[in-house]
């Protein structure tokens, strides 16, 4: 029977990188038993191995050697953008849906139903959350305590990189209610309409090595490979540590992962209110130990519409109408959960590590 570590004996660091990921070493090391094939859809995050992304046969002969060896395979989607569906990648995956080859999926078990059981995969699925917990982990590494700045005149912090239609409508509407006065909102890059944004003028996600990804192995900070993820957030940390809620919209509002968006709020210890699909503040609690409920309104989060963009208009309405006590109060909100905010920063890439080793006892 594979032996885990408990967390407390953890060091990620003492693991390979395997394909940028400190968390995929650790299944590599622990379950030498499982094979992992990674699956990219696009053409970008070039640190997995380069494969045929238009003809898909090697998928099967990968998966038939593995089993020939008495192997486990996990297939790992790590893109996960399986958009538009591929005909010839699903019926390949089915012909082993009776054998023990699993789907190694971050979506949760809502998005797994709704995203790839329409696509008609039928093979065992487990969600595994490898790359956020990998950004924990090493956050956890290279944190530095954060220079404490003068109390904030802002209560909460919205910022937008990229300005996906959602994302700009986040915006629009926090400066349309005229909550926008209790904030502080960015844009990366300056756009006609949004002159009530200020111009952040430091850009994430810029010079990343040849053959890295934004969100693997990219930059070695005290002797500890960090994605640019865990870059940006050492950034906000140093920059913004002093306002107290954080209100993001996350990649996207269909159904899909939850990225760092959702995470770095908890790991710097802020208030946060995350707007995305449905479900996505129910999967930031599975792994919080405060009730998000004792701060915030989520009523906006169980939104559910035939039409996304009816869902979407609906939900950020809610988010927006439910929480106006918690955007305009936010610094003293805060200041009075601070201890268990605090606390709970570093509890949260515990429990899931822990749920990350659950989930791996079941792959048989």
């Amino acid at each position: 029977m594979p032996m885990y570590p408990q967390y407390q004996n953890l060091d990620i660091t003492k693991y390979f990188t395997s394909w940028g990921f400190y968390t995929l070493g650790y299944i590599q090391r622990h379950r030498p038993d499982i094979e992992l094939v990674p699956i990219r859809f696009k053409n970008y995050n070039a640190h997995l191995e380069a494969h045929d992304k238009v003809n898909y046969d090697w998928i099967a002969v990968a998966i038939e050697q593995a089993l020939t060896q008495g192997k486990t395979v996990g297939l790992l989607p790590e893109d996960e953008h399986m958009s538009p569906a591929n005909t010839q990648l699903v019926s390949i995956i089915n012909r082993f849906a009776d054998k023990s080859v699993y789907w190694l999926t971050q979506f949760d078990h809502v998005a797994q139903h709704i995203y790839y059981r329409w696509h008609g995969i039928r093979c065992r699925m487990i969600e595994l959350p490898w790359c956020l917990l990998n950004d924990c982990l090493t956050y956890y590494r290279v944190r530095r305590e954060a220079v404490p700045n003068a109390r904030s005149r802002h209560n909460f912090l919205c910022m937008v990189n990229n300005p996906e239609m959602h994302k700009m409508q986040l915006l629009t509407e926090l400066h349309r209610t005229g909550l926008d006065r209790y904030g502080r909102l960015t844009l990366s890059r300056r756009t006609p309409g949004f002159e009530f944004c200020k111009i952040n003028g430091h850009t994430p996600y810029s010079d990343v090595p040849e053959g890295c990804s934004v969100i693997g192995a990219c930059t070695l900070i005290d002797n500890v490979w960090v994605s640019k993820n865990v870059e940006n957030f050492l950034y906000i940390e140093q920059t913004y540590n002093h306002i107290p809620l954080i209100i993001n919209a996350e990649t996207t509002i269909g159904q899909f992962m939850n990225t760092e968006k959702s995470i770095w709020p908890v790991l710097l210890g802020h208030l946060f209110l995350v707007w995305g699909r449905s479900g996505t503040m129910a999967w930031i609690q599975k792994f919080y130990d405060i009730d998000i409920e004792s701060f915030a309104n989520t009523e906006y989060d169980s939104v559910r519409d035939n039409i996304l963009q009816q869902q979407a208009t609906r939900s950020l309405q809610k988010l927006l109408t439910n929480n106006q006590a918690l955007i305009q109060n936010a610094t003293d909100i805060k200041h009075q959960l601070q201890p268990d905010l605090q606390a709970a920063r570093w509890t949260f890439g515990r429990n899931m590590y822990n749920f990350f080793v659950e989930q791996l006892k079941q792959i048989a």
